[in-house]
């Protein structure tokens, strides 16, 4: 299912669970996005650090942070959210509908 996002003209959101709640590590986190990044190529490409309600970048430790670094890109986007208090949704919603119209028209 995957690999089909290499066909379809979207902005890619990634989410990242700093809280680790999702039963991943950041550092399996951060391991996946780089193992699936080639699939991406050319699109809007959006990672979003889920659930600030519980952890943010700034609690991060320096080993995370340094992970986080790595996620960086000349097309890579960072954002933060809570979909619990939906804090930033609509900022996430509005960046991939802008990115996404922007690479339309060009």
């Amino acid at each position: 299912a995957v690999t089909a996002l290499v066909h379809l003209r979207a902005a890619i959101l990634y989410f990242i669970d700093l809280s680790e709640q999702c039963g991943f590590t950041i550092k399996e986190q951060v391991s996946l996005f780089h193992n699936i990044k080639p699939l991406f190529e050319g699109k809007p490409l959006i990672v979003v650090f889920n659930k600030s309600d519980v952890k943010t970048t700034d609690m991060c430790t320096k080993d995370e942070k340094a992970l986080i670094e790595t996620l960086k890109g000349p097309t890579v986007t960072f954002l933060t959210c809570s979909t619990l208090n939906e804090e930033g949704v609509t900022g996430v919603k509005t960046v991939a509908c802008d990115a996404l119209l922007e690479q339309r028209v060009s």
